[in-house]
């Protein structure tokens, strides 16, 4: 069964609708038609939820070839990247450890840190296969600022053992963009 992120749970009985705004205050709301949206990418998602080390790589079969799909910190060193065959990484570094791909388990993983991602924001989405959005519109004041809320969004991931690269814009492709170009500080509206 697939879970959607559609509404955020009830806090005591209040819909969400109507608490969000009795909870911020006037001076703390961001202004009208501002939207502010975190963007996470996880450069090494599948190899991290795995906890792989060393040389390893994921794969998966695309017709009749068996490319890798992901890669450790130290099979890139070593010169091996996603999307390459099989047989070239295995003749590059011959003791790569390989793994078979797991599309649904990966799918299910992101999902949960999906919900896991409430404590930032009602609004996460899943940005797939290695990222999530979430809508942080009102919420940076609670972290004193976009770059405190960009700071303890890092350091949970980072207590996670997740390689996470964060950036806060105002919409979502450029957030991703600037999150899968390596993160950025938050961009002002």
């Amino acid at each position: 069964m697939r879970r959607r992120f559609c509404r955020p749970p009830s806090l005591g009985g209040i819909p969400p609708a109507e608490a969000g705004p009795a909870l911020l205050p006037e001076s703390s709301a961001p202004p009208a038609g501002t939207r502010r949206i975190a963007a996470i990418h996880l450069p090494w998602a599948r190899t991290e939820r795995r906890r792989l080390t060393g040389a390893a790589a994921i794969w998966a079969a695309e017709g009749t070839r068996r490319v890798l799909v992901a890669v450790t910190p130290d099979a890139a060193a070593a010169g091996l990247r996603p999307g390459q065959a099989l047989a070239d990484a295995e003749a590059i570094l011959p003791g790569l450890a390989l793994h078979p791909e797991e599309p649904e388990t990966d799918a299910e993983w992101l999902q949960r840190l999906g919900l896991w991602a409430l404590r930032f924001t009602p609004l996460p989405a899943l940005d797939p296969p290695d990222g999530l959005l979430l809508d942080v519109t009102g919420v940076a004041h609670l972290h004193a600022g976009e770059d405190g809320l960009q700071a303890a969004i890092a350091a949970r991931f980072a207590r996670a053992g997740l390689t996470a690269q964060i950036a806060i814009a105002g919409t979502a492709e450029a957030a991703a963009a600037l999150a899968r170009s390596g993160g950025a500080p938050p961009v002002p509206p």
